[in-house]
């Protein structure tokens, strides 16, 4: 038992940036080779870089090696994409045991259901919830056959309750995230294979989040509901995601792990 992941392979997708850079770095620091996915990959190759420039080790059985990290450009709403993705990623790196789903956001869809438009609830539907279903179908027979997996998907407190964001799709999306997971887990845990969320708060690391962008007044307000009364860090969903992952999470399955300050308690 423990919470270092040597010798496990780990998927990452959305590592570009935020939370999903955070995560793969956070991985690949407790030992385990990560794949970068991402469509964005410019800024995909600088997450790749700055793990290597770490060089993370682990040793085993008296021996240490550097760890392993691979970029792979993915649409991960694409099913061909992601197939293809998911054969270089074996290719580089061996079986994938862990298995976390990052990319999302509300692509800039109306607010509210006046200017609403289908383009906006399929576009956002597909990156929230079509794409952690193709990459948990991808991966989840090879971690059955092992017996042993990991899969965490990162939701929200708009999945929960709904969004200070008003974009009604993407807190649809997130709803339905929860209940794959929930499903998922019951039907992966008899395999050995856990499958949970992790659902960040207020984060102020994460891209485009705006939060510290607030005029004062509207970041007091924001606050004023959160517990700790302080914004949270990328690097704290990745701690929470690197316990949820390891072996000492072995007994929680199906579970959504709120990281947010005390913003929801439920």
């Amino acid at each position: 038992m423990g919470i270092g992941l040597e010798g496990r392979v780990a998927v990452v997708t959305g590592s570009a940036m935020g939370i999903g850079k955070a995560i793969a770095s956070t991985l690949a620091q407790r030992g385990a080779d990560v794949a970068c996915w991402d469509v964005a990959e410019p800024a995909l190759l600088e997450t790749v870089k700055g793990i290597q420039d770490a060089g993370h080790r682990w040793e085993n059985q008296g021996q240490s090696r550097c760890v392993k990290v691979s970029s792979v450009r993915v649409d991960v709403t694409n099913s061909i994409d992601v197939d293809r993705a998911v054969k270089r990623t074996i290719d580089d790196l061996g079986d994938v045991d862990i298995l976390v789903n990052v990319a999302g956001g509300s692509l800039g869809a109306a607010r509210g259901i006046d200017d609403l438009t289908e383009d906006d609830w399929d576009r956002v539907m597909a990156l929230n919830l079509r794409a952690p279903f193709l990459t948990a179908k991808a991966f989840a027979g090879g971690m059955k056959r092992r017996r042993w997996g990991r899969i965490v998907n990162i939701a929200s407190g708009a999945g929960r309750s709904y969004s200070r964001s008003r974009v009604i799709p993407y807190a649809a999306a997130k709803a339905g995230l929860l209940g794959f997971t929930r499903q998922l887990a019951v039907d992966l845990a008899p395999y050995g294979v856990n499958v949970n969320a992790v659902s960040p708060g207020a984060i102020a690391s994460f891209p485009n989040s705006g939060w510290k962008q607030m005029p004062e007044a509207q970041q007091r307000a924001v606050l004023d509901t959160v517990a700790s009364r302080r914004f949270g860090e990328s690097a704290e969903i990745a701690g929470a995601v690197a316990f949820m992952v390891s072996d000492d999470a072995s007994y929680i399955v199906g579970q959504t792990l709120g990281v947010d300050g005390g913003h929801w308690m439920f």
